[in-house]
């Protein structure tokens, strides 16, 4: 073999361990994702700061008016099940940018009070629901492991839809004595990290922590939401 012909082996050898490089980090291009995940939300206060800010105002107003409030047991539930749309393009192995929509869930507080009119005991009950969804944008820095596996970092902002719905009911008679919703529409941050599977060339498993900060505002009353999602992806 003479110089040239080991030059060009040589080259051509290079070129394919190029290709071959190439063809296995090759992730780069529109993707779409579905993930459904649970949430945490931090309502601003615990259940006992609802007590007093709201609960018991409204049974000092019922006796106020001539009941008797007889009895009183309140619960705070903040977990809920959250899931969200994404439509990505990656553009290169390290750097990706994300669209897409989130429902955040709800939290729930509630009382149920005892109530004498004097004529028959019933039961009322006042609830605050707390709940937040909207669209989302985000920019992804991610570091491949291997040939499969990949973390990532997340940062992007979140156009929330935060509403907080309080209503007075009679438990008997399924009706609202009192229903009101405050709504609140604002831009808000939120941030993330991750891991990804890539199962094949076409499919992924993501598995995500996020947190969506200072949801609401002085009138909903601002809180911070978690959401640990599981999304899959395909391009």
């Amino acid at each position: 073999m003479t110089g040239k012909q080991r030059m060009a082996a040589a080259l051509v050898a290079a070129l394919g361990m190029v290709a071959a490089n190439t063809a296995s980090a090759e992730n780069t291009g529109l993707y779409f994702g579905l993930t459904g995940g649970a949430t945490s939300v931090d309502m601003g206060g615990s259940r006992q700061d609802f007590d007093e800010s709201f609960s018991f105002p409204i049974a000092t107003t019922l006796e106020q008016s001539g009941l008797d409030v007889l009895d009183f047991e309140s619960s705070l539930d903040d977990s809920d099940s959250g899931w969200g749309l994404q439509v990505g393009y990656r553009f290169n192995r390290y750097i990706a940018a994300e669209v897409g929509y989130v429902n955040l869930g709800e939290a729930l507080y509630e009382a149920i009070m005892t109530v004498d009119d004097g004529v028959e005991i019933f039961p009322v009950e006042a609830s605050l629901r707390f709940k937040s969804s909207g669209p989302t944008a985000a920019a992804l820095g991610i570091l491949p492991i291997g040939e499969r596996f990949e973390a990532h970092a997340k940062a992007g902002v979140y156009f929330a839809d935060t509403r907080l719905r309080g209503r007075l009911r009679d438990v008997d008679f399924n009706e609202n004595v009192v229903h009101d919703e405050t709504k609140a529409g604002e831009t808000e941050f939120f941030f993330g990290v991750g891991g990804a599977w890539n199962i094949n060339d076409s499919y992924s498993l993501r598995v995500d922590y996020q947190r969506y900060l200072d949801l609401g505002d002085d009138d909903t009353g601002e809180g911070d939401v978690d959401l640990i999602g599981l999304s899959l992806l395909f391009r």
